[in-house]
């Protein structure tokens, strides 16, 4: 017979090996793992690039959305500055309006850029691009001031971490030295030390014995 000559009939019934139904599926079964991975691997790059598109989008519309909310803080800094301007620059406030006012050179540059702003407005009315440099003198004297608290604030904190010493100004040199000596100093024990003409008599009355 053609099956003895070649042998497939043994190789059916055998339970493991080459050919076998046994190596057959596990064949099977680590074709379909492979492809398996292979299409997880599509969906997860699928998915990385949808994400790393969709965190683009959402670091964009930060920026935008930090880049307005600036400009609005600009400009509301530039409004409560222009309001500050437009106090000193009432009608009773106006030098060139008061009587008697005669144009003569002026005494220091302020008051010539004084003189200028109030013809300049005379012409053009009251506006920020009219009052800029007063408006800018402002926001700078503003953005300094708070540049010298915030230093204030980091050099308190500094202080406070460094010394736990509460100082109270209210206190007198009196009151502060005596709170300086309640304040409890534990130090080890001084061992006692006999004299040395202490040990001389205890020496001397040993050698008698």
């Amino acid at each position: 017979m053609p099956q003895s000559n070649t042998g497939n009939w043994r190789v059916k019934d055998i339970p493991y090996g080459k050919g076998s139904v046994h190596a057959q599926t596990l064949e099977a079964s680590f074709r379909h793992w492979r492809r398996a991975v292979r299409i997880n691997e599509a969906e997860n790059y699928k998915h990385y690039m949808a994400t790393s598109v969709m965190e683009k989008h959402h670091k964009a519309a930060e920026n935008r959305k930090e880049m307005i909310i600036q400009r609005l803080r600009r400009t509301l800094e530039e409004l409560e500055a222009y309001k500050k301007v437009l106090e000193s620059y009432r009608a009773s406030n106006l030098r060139t309006l008061q009587w008697g006012y005669k144009i003569q050179p002026c005494a220091t540059p302020r008051t010539c850029q004084r003189q200028k702003l109030e013809r300049r407005i005379y012409d053009c009315g009251f506006s920020i691009e009219t009052l800029k440099a007063e408006v800018r003198q402002i926001m700078d004297a503003n953005k300094l001031e708070v540049r010298r608290s915030f230093a204030h604030q980091s050099l308190l904190e500094v202080a406070r971490h460094r010394s736990n010493f509460t100082i109270n100004r209210r206190l007198t040199n009196r009151a502060m030295a005596n709170e300086r000596r309640t304040v409890e100093v534990h130090l080890p024990p001084v061992p006692r030390q006999r004299s040395v003409i202490q040990a001389s008599k205890q020496l001397l009355a040993t050698l008698d014995k």
